[in-house]
């Protein structure tokens, strides 16, 4: 069975956290297989792994952590969590929608 776990909360406020958390809570009663934390955050990473926010980026990160996300429903990755703002339900509704065709 497929798992999707779309985190709410204003930045800063512990979803990448309490990602984490969800995956070791659900790995100490069951094997974890395949899972994907997803987080537009990702793509401001830089190469030394400092984050660096760029605004005019924001629209094509969303976008490619969308893909993302269906890649992973696609290719059948169990346990998805999508750890954005999401703070509008219209910010993670074409989440749900693809959701439910997987």
């Amino acid at each position: 069975m497929k798992t999707f776990v779309i985190l709410r909360g204003l930045s800063g406020s512990g979803k990448t956290y309490e990602s984490l958390n969800i995956i070791k809570d659900i790995s100490n009663k069951s094997t974890v297989g395949s899972f994907l934390i997803a987080s537009t955050d990702d793509y401001f990473v830089d190469i030394e792994g400092k984050y660096v926010f760029d605004s005019r980026l924001l629209k094509r990160n969303h976008d490619l952590n969308f893909k993302r996300v269906v890649t992973a429903f696609a290719i059948d990755i169990q346990i998805v969590l999508l750890d954005n703002p999401n703070i509008k339900t219209s910010h993670y509704r074409h989440y749900e929608r693809i959701a439910k065709v997987f």
